[in-house]
């Protein structure tokens, strides 16, 4: 009985070993990548990647077009406030006009019928 038990524990260690060995040699030769990317769920994951991937490029191009549209935006005003700041100068360096005398209110003025207020 010792002999036969013996015997299963040799065979079922050698198997235990052999089957690692060729499980290890299936992994590392390259042959695990043809049975793994053939399956479903490796495609399916594949083709959200590639969708991600494109929508990525996607967001991409739409950033440029919007830091060019900054940019555009930025040198419009810095137009406009270099065009500010010469009409600010060109006003402060021309001669006020001699201060005229405040309009009378409209309620004021003869002749409307209004009476002014008291």
């Amino acid at each position: 009985m010792l002999n036969s038990f013996g015997r299963l524990l040799t065979a079922w260690v050698v198997g235990v070993a052999m089957g690692a060995g060729g499980v290890l040699w299936f992994f590392y030769s390259g042959n695990a990548d043809v049975v793994i990317g053939s399956s479903e769920v490796v495609q399916a994951l594949e083709r959200r990647l590639e969708d991600v991937e494109e929508q990525r490029n996607q967001l991409a191009r739409q950033l440029e077009d919007v830091a060019g549209r900054f940019e555009r935006l930025d040198q419009s005003f810095g137009a406009l406030e270099q065009r500010y700041r010469e009409v600010a100068d060109a006003a402060r360096r021309e001669p006020s006009p001699a201060a005229a005398p405040p309009a009378a209110p409209p309620s004021a003025v003869p002749g409307l019928g209004v009476e002014p207020d008291r």
